[in-house]
């Protein structure tokens, strides 16, 4: 369910995953992570600010491409 979500859109954040798919956030994640891993989407994190630890969110997209637009 999660890789489909994820091929429908241009890009989306695992809360919107988990909020369109009815699953927890840590449910959403895991099988997102696992999609990566697994070769099958892309994976951009975002640090909203100089020497943040982690990204403050991760963006999901079915290819790496997704996350330009070019319009």
């Amino acid at each position: 369910l999660v890789l489909a979500f994820i091929s429908e859109t241009a890009y989306c954040t695992t809360s919107e995953i988990s909020a369109g798919l009815g699953l927890s956030n840590v449910a959403a994640s895991n099988s997102a992570i696992r999609a990566y891993t697994g070769g099958k989407i892309s994976k951009a994190e975002v640090y909203g600010k100089v020497g943040q630890r982690r990204p403050s969110f991760v963006m999901w997209a079915k290819d790496a491409s997704r996350f330009i637009d070019y319009t």
